[in-house]
């Protein structure tokens, strides 16, 4: 045979070495899939229907778009707006932290009440018609945002106005329908943020889910010492997460409870909001806990902080990938990537 024993050993160890470039290859792409990790569990699942209203624990719930879904009650469903059109939040009305809404039906039956339930109102909100002009929600660091809201009616702002002390306002619900342009508003952010118009709630600040590792808090808390009040309904998280490492979500990109899956949008950058003590309304002299927050938690790279300023973090806004249902006691998992591989790890692998 032409070539004799030389060439034939040339092509076997040609082949050979073919074999463990492709098997290197394979055990790379292997090493560099991300990896579902158990990382804790669910906590609690809190349900804010009025933006900037109390919040209501449930047991269980359905994600969809717009957020977190009780029975008939979705998250930030309604809202407070003025003779101006501007939406009111309890940075400007604390009173709006002791107003809850709870279900009367399965459907679209709720009743408003007081943390102290001497007061209410019921609300039927299938009766509600009317769209009311655009109305205006700012925050910081974006431009004005336009709503769409149907009107509660003449009850319903008599009822508010008289609990939040403040003549004039008016109940508004979120309309079928109706979208929200996020990326008009927010177009600075547009790059550097992971910001879709799909990721929006309905009167949510800006995406339907937001992530508190109750971990984090705990290290915050022991930071702020002995008497503080401080805890995790100062942060007003919906998916709460208990057993994961303090700050572990800073390096989640995805996370899948239960049968929902979701995709880590961006960082939750707080305000004055958190000094106010949710149960007694009033906010702390000292501007805590923002103002140790701001010793250890702010955002370091250039291109967020040229958006944020010092603004500290506390939390994560989650846009859904899958809707799905979620209840209390589900197994965390957190999506990990791996983009570098080092050859020790590929001995795992045999």
């Amino acid at each position: 045979m032409a070539g004799g024993p030389y060439c034939m050993h040339v092509v076997i160890g040609g082949s050979i070495l073919l074999g463990i470039a492709a098997l290197i290859y394979v055990l790379c792409r292997r090493a560099r899939e991300p990896h579902w990790l158990p990382v804790g569990t669910l906590r609690a699942i809190n349900v804010y229907p009025l933006k900037s209203g109390a919040g209501t624990l449930v047991p269980h719930a359905r994600c969809q778009d717009l957020g977190v879904r009780y029975k008939c009650l979705t998250d930030r469903m309604f809202v407070v707006y003025d003779e101006e059109g501007k939406v009111v939040t309890a940075r400007t009305s604390p009173n709006l932290l002791r107003i809850k809404v709870l279900p009367t039906s399965p459907d679209s039956k709720v009743r408003f009440t007081t943390s102290s339930g001497r007061d209410f109102f019921d609300l039927d909100f299938t009766d509600i018609s009317i769209v009311t002009s655009p109305i205006s929600m700012k925050f910081p660091t974006t431009d004005t945002e336009m709503l769409h809201t149907r009107d509660c009616g003449s009850r319903a702002a008599a009822w508010i106005s008289a609990e939040l002390e403040k003549p004039g306002v008016r109940l508004g619900f979120w309309p079928a329908g109706f979208g929200r342009d996020i990326l008009k508003a927010r177009s600075r952010e547009i790059g550097v943020f992971k910001i879709c118009n799909n990721i929006t709630g309905a009167y949510s600040n800006l995406s339907s889910f937001l992530l508190l590792n109750c971990s984090s808090v705990d290290d915050l808390v022991g930071r702020l010492g002995a008497g503080s009040t401080v805890g995790t309904d100062n942060f007003r998280g919906n998916i709460l997460v208990s057993g994961a490492q303090p700050y572990a979500e800073d390096r989640w990109e995805k996370l899948r409870i239960g049968t929902a899956s979701f995709r880590i949008v961006k960082p939750c950058v707080r305000c004055m909001l958190v000094t106010i003590d949710p149960k007694t309304l009033v906010k702390d002299p000292n501007m805590e806990p923002l103002r140790t927050l701001k010793t250890y938690r702010q955002l370091t790279k250039p291109e967020e902080r040229n958006i944020e300023g010092d603004s500290p973090v506390m939390g994560a806004y989650m846009g859904l990938i899958n809707p799905g249902d979620i209840r209390v006691g589900d197994q965390v998992y957190a999506l990990a990537t791996e983009p570098k591989v080092k050859m020790f790890r590929l001995f795992q692998y045999f």
